[in-house]
């Protein structure tokens, strides 16, 4: 197995991990509200200042999970950098698919699309 694959199962399988991310992510989405639910994240004007300091605050959560794991195998960041630059190279879609999702995860764009998701999600469970 390689290291991307046990990193796809640390963060998808592992419940501490997962509901720790899930809590961060509960917790902050209830004030995620875009005027236009399918708008084009790069044009939005109704982003709040609040939500760029809560993208940096669950880079930082993601980054310890992650450095936590690296740790945990003995990789270092430039050993999984090039394991996963190596990985993309050989074109396997599966891994491709992971490594792009780990990568989308820090982008702010796609952090804000999540969070608005999350909350359209919880407020229609509550109705």
């Amino acid at each position: 197995m390689s290291i991307i694959d046990e990193l796809a199962a640390f963060l998808l399988d592992n419940d501490e991990v997962s509901n720790r991310l899930e809590k961060f992510v509960i917790d902050n989405c209830a004030d995620f509200v875009l005027a236009d639910q399918d708008a084009n994240p790069d044009s939005l004007m109704d982003q709040k200042v609040e939500w760029s300091a809560l993208h940096q605050k669950f880079n930082l959560l993601l980054e310890g999970e992650l450095e936590g794991f690296l740790t945990s195998k003995g990789v270092s960041q430039e050993a999984f950098a090039e394991a996963s630059r190596a990985e993309i190279a050989k074109g396997q879609e599966s891994q491709n698919i992971i490594l792009e999702w780990i990568l989308c995860l820090s982008d702010y764009k796609m952090f804000v699309l999540m969070m608005a998701d999350r909350r359209r999600m919880l407020s229609a469970q509550q109705k």
